[in-house]
């Protein structure tokens, strides 16, 4: 009987080290005969040169693919990916296992990487050597393309040449994504990061020698006795704080806060003279009419105007004359003028309180975001509500001019005018204090300038044209045309000096610079003809000396921001001696007083006194480059050729930053609440003289700074009503505000300062600048 197996005498099968396909061959396809656009597009080509479909689209390229085979087979490469792997030291491939068939009659696909094809070649089914040869013969051609690109590719982007040795890099590690810890330049909390934009003045602050020897210059008892110090200035400024934070409940009525008539008429007319004749918020003549109604029969007023009413009066509490005989007296009324300002504001975030856009209701914001900086209140959030001013008036169009949008009444439409422009200004104040981004350009708005009438010109009943007045002619709104005609330039700078992704361009500064200062000189030409001009009875013919002085510092301000930079560099670089010597100049005037005995009772002087955010920012950021300028000309070689102009411009400076210090002083003995500005000035000047005696700053600046603190010690202890042991000290850990955070109140944050055992005495000032 035959055993055998069908098949048994069958020749045992090769082994092979090729893997079977995983899929059945397709047949080789036909030569591509048309245009690689025209298989692109899936249309007919008439096989010309150019083919008619490409012409007719005018079409850039006609290209054929290269038909010629230099290796013909008869079956289909099969490429295998290696199969999902989990990624080792060298970062290998983690790809999905994979077949990839390519026909024979095209080119193989570039791989990313040299070699990548060689792990993953497979011959054909049938296995025979003139097949494998053409296979392995295109399988070299391909590694030798590989590393031509890879070798072109790396010359582009190092820029050596073709024929340098190239050696292949290590393909990066595959490994899950983690949180890195990210190191800054510089230390900071966390929970209360504050970011300080370019145009910062505590940018400037490190220029100084006395600041980096200071730094761990004294021994551990110093350091300790310093410490002390610095407690006790925080602990008796919150006491001072809690005079005008008493905790009170919101009232009611809005009514219960208007102080008695005869103080009411003082505040409003402090008001009036000032900041109204500058920023245009609201209409007098509208606004003393509901004046009088409101005394007349108080509870039929409208609360809108009652929180106007309250507002302006809190600004008016910064000029108010105090006499022996004033009743309330001066501390009770910037009391309650703080007070106002938290109940307008409670009012405001109050969800069914919410105020809708209304003209009234901008008019309430433009006023509590000028009342704040007057009465020191949250100064350093002012950048913030001034971006929220800015949406809330584009809402309701103020960024249009009357003239694009429906018909209105003269009174309406000169109203939105001045309006926008208040807004602006405060942006722009804001953004300049900040050294935030303006996040406003001049294109965003078209609203033109107020125009130059009196308030007396305008009613809520005309509706005919106002013939404005020439501008050689001093109106209540001329102050206010100005500042609105330097508008572009002011932007423009403002955007240039806080984003910082601006272009270092000195021709540009330059340029916005000599714009800037042409608008400024004429500014100047048209304050000396109004004062020249003859007076009138009813309406003032010249600008007063606060007005002037307002106009002067909210533009001269950005050409001090403009130049101090390059300022700064030109110690070493004598290309920008141009804006040291403009640095100089527009500091002094930023500097200089109103009139010519500043002891006497002037407006400007009593917002210097009590006045916060850029009333109390302009001079620091003056007097930083003031004393940056005496440092720098007393560091440098003497001159072979003295001037008299050398002298009297160092008698100037040294005399603008004693009354800076004097300022800074009065400020500690009347409502300023931060002993930084003090301090820092009084240690400016004692390395001043140390450069000008000839003698070592190392002893003399920790002496200094002891003495200036003390002093501060001392003033915040006398409005603090005695000793630290007082009952005013003691209500800080009493008081439901004790755990009050003082940042939200406080406008200079750097009170709440921590004091590690490291601390060096002059370390805080460093805090602001490290977000603390």
């Amino acid at each position: 009987m035959d055993t055998n197996v069908p098949g048994d005498n069958l020749p045992a099968p090769v082994a092979t080290t090729v893997s079977p396909p995983a899929f059945p061959f397709r047949k080789r396809r036909r030569p591509a005969l048309a245009c690689e656009e025209c298989r692109h597009r899936k249309i007919k080509c008439d096989r010309s040169t150019p083919c008619g479909p490409c012409s007719r689209s005018r079409s850039k390229t006609c290209t054929y693919q290269n038909l010629q085979d230099d290796f013909p087979t008869t079956a289909p490469i099969v490429r295998k990916i290696p199969p999902h792997t989990q990624p080792d030291s060298m970062g290998q491939s983690r790809q999905q296992t994979y077949e990839q068939t390519t026909s024979a009659s095209s080119y193989p696909s570039v791989p990313s990487a040299p070699g990548s094809t060689s792990s993953s070649l497979v011959q054909s089914h049938n296995g025979s050597p003139a097949t494998t040869e053409h296979v392995q013969a295109l399988l070299n051609r391909v590694q030798t393309l590989e590393k031509k690109l890879l070798d072109a590719s790396r010359n582009e982007s190092n820029g050596e040449s073709s024929n340098a040795p190239q050696t292949q890099p290590n393909p990066p590690t595959v490994s899950p994504k983690v949180c890195k810890r990210y190191k800054g330049k510089k230390k900071s909390n966390y929970e209360k990061m504050k970011f300080r934009g370019q145009n910062h003045w505590m940018k400037y602050i490190k220029q100084f020698d006395f600041m980096g020897r200071l730094k761990g210059a004294t021994g551990e008892e110093e350091k300790a006795e310093m410490r002390a110090i610095v407690r006790k200035c925080k602990r008796l400024a919150n006491a001072a704080q809690l005079r005008y934070l008493a905790p009170q409940s919101v009232p009611l009525d809005f009514r219960d806060h208007v102080p008695p008539r005869e103080s009411s008429d003082i505040l409003i007319q402090g008001y009036f003279r000032t900041f109204e004749s500058v920023f245009r918020i609201i209409h007098i003549p509208s606004f003393m009419n509901e004046y009088a109604d409101f005394w007349a029969n108080p509870k039929a007023a409208r609360d809108l105007y009652v929180i106007k009413l309250l507002l302006v009066m809190a600004i008016g509490t910064c000029f108010h004359q105090e006499t022996p005989n004033s009743d309330p007296s001066l501390a009770s009324l910037r009391a309650g003028a703080t007070q106002w300002i938290h109940t307008v504001e409670a009012w405001i975030n109050t969800p069914y309180q919410k105020p809708k856009a209304t003209l009234a209701n901008l008019e309430i914001r433009c006023l509590l975001l000028v009342a704040k900086q007057v009465n020191i209140i949250d100064g350093d959030s002012v950048w913030v509500s001034a971006g929220s001013l800015l949406r809330i008036a584009m809402q309701m169009g103020l960024h249009r001019d009357p003239s694009q949008l429906f018909q209105m009444t003269t009174l309406h439409a000169e109203h939105r005018r001045r309006l926008w422009a208040t807004v602006v200004e405060l942006l722009l104040q804001s953004s300049m204090d900040s050294g935030g981004p303006l996040l406003l350009s001049a294109d965003d708005f078209d609203c033109e300038p107020p125009s130059n009438v009196n308030d007396s010109q305008i009613d809520e009943q005309s509706s005919a044209p106002v013939l404005p007045k020439p501008d050689t002619i001093f109106t209540e709104s001329s102050i206010q045309i100005a500042l609105a005609k330097t508008f572009p330039v002011r932007i423009a700078i403002a955007r240039l000096i806080n984003g910082f992704r601006s272009s270092d361009s000195y021709s540009e500064t330059l340029r916005l610079a000599g714009d800037l200062t042409a608008a400024c000189q004429q500014h100047s030409t048209a304050i000396h003809f109004w004062q020249s001009g003859s007076s009138s009875n009813t309406m003032p013919a010249e600008p007063s000396p606060f007005q002037s002085k307002l106009l002067e510092i909210f533009t001269k301000r950005f050409l001090l921001s403009l130049h101090l930079p390059y300022a700064m560099k030109a110690k070493t670089d004598q290309t920008y001696f141009f804006s040291r010597q403009a640095t100089l100049e527009t500091s002094l005037s930023l500097l200089a007083p109103v009139i010519p005995d500043p002891q006497d009772h002037d407006d400007y002087t009593a917002l210097q006194l009590r006045g916060g955010g850029l009333f109390r920012n302009i001079p620091i950021h003056a007097t930083v480059a003031v004393a940056f300028e005496l440092t720098t000309r007393l560091s440098a070689p003497p001159s072979p050729f003295p001037s008299a102009t050398e002298d009297a411009t160092r008698t100037e400076a040294h005399g603008a930053i004693q009354r800076f210090i004097d300022m800074c002083g009065a400020r500690l003995e009347t409502e300023e609440r931060s002993v930084k500005a003090y301090v820092f000035g009084r240690c400016l000047l004692a390395q001043i003289i140390c450069m000008e005696d000839g003698t070592s700053i190392d002893q003399e600046i920790p002496r200094t700074l002891k003495e200036s603190t003390e002093f501060c010690v001392e003033a915040l202890e006398r409005r603090a009503g005695g000793s630290e042991g007082g009952s005013m000290v003691d209500m800080v850990d009493e008081s439901p505000l004790g755990g009050f955070d003082w940042d939200a109140s406080i406008q200079d944050p750097g009170l709440d300062f921590q004091l590690p055992d490291s601390w060096s005495p002059f370390d805080w000032v460093y805090m602001d600048m490290n977000g603390r």
